[in-house]
């Protein structure tokens, strides 16, 4: 990788706890009964070719050449169904941005990738949940890079290109009879074993007639902790009916 690519450590253990857990007696799965994403809002960018709506894979394409490949973004989803245990980091699928020589000004500045999921809460104990569709957005940016020296970025193959991805869905969570079902987004990684480390990279540079691919991690989480009311200092119901008391004397020494 180029010298702007960004590592961002996060400690997953602290994800989990935010998100709220159960006890190995209540641990439940996930179970993804589909799987799709779709590209849109594509800005810039000459020739563009792409799937119009959701399915897997996904993928756009773009730019002037002579006889050769466009470059292109891929989305391909995990095969479902596919069942995962709450609070592990798994992958929803791969990013793959294919990267070869294209005309000067034919490329897309930025697109926007949706990833759409059916998921099912598949307890230890008890019936399956349906928690619905769950939708979550990103926002890729793309330099497409003049292969012509000197390029951009110092050290670099023949001039690569940049690709950013920010994630604009983090998490999605519904509540269902008083338990709150969460499922996160925690990034992109090279592979799931740096996701595993709390390793992500969505800044990076491709090379040129080359492909780079990055893991969209997730986790899921349960929280069926019942949150008792605040309950009241001892001595606090006596004080108000003091209060009471007091007032009304005086409205009455008042009237007199």
């Amino acid at each position: 990788m180029g010298s702007l690519s960004i590592f961002r450590k996060i400690g997953f253990s602290a994800v989990v706890a935010s998100l709220g857990v159960v006890s190995a007696a209540e641990a439940a799965s996930v179970r993804f009964d589909s799987l799709e994403a779709v590209f849109q809002n594509a800005t810039g960018g000459s020739n563009i070719v792409q799937t119009i709506s959701y399915g897997d894979p996904a993928s756009i394409r773009w730019g002037v050449t002579n006889g050769g490949p466009q470059s292109g973004y891929d989305f391909d989803a995990q095969d479902t169904p596919f069942t995962r245990v709450q609070d592990t980091v798994f992958g929803l699928g791969e990013f793959t941005h294919h990267n070869f020589p294209i005309g000067r000004n034919t490329g897309i500045t930025s697109v926007e990738l949706f990833v759409r999921a059916n998921i099912v809460s598949v307890p230890d104990a008890g019936p399956d949940v349906s928690l619905g569709t769950s939708i979550f957005k990103f926002l890729i940016k793309h330099e497409e890079t003049h292969n012509v020296a000197p390029c951009p970025y110092p050290g670099t193959s023949v001039c690569d290109d940049r690709v950013s991805i920010s994630t604009l869905t983090s998490s999605d969570s519904v509540l269902i009879d008083g338990i709150n079902y969460t499922l996160s987004i925690l990034g992109f990684s090279e592979t799931l074993a740096d996701a595993n480390n709390g390793i992500f990279n969505a800044d990076f540079l491709s090379p040129e007639g080359g492909s780079n691919t990055r893991v969209l991690a997730a986790t899921f989480a349960v929280d069926d902790r019942n949150i008792a009311p605040v309950p009241l200092p001892a001595g606090l119901p006596l004080l108000l009916a003091s209060l009471g008391v007091l007032g009304l004397v005086r409205k009455r020494s008042k009237g007199a």
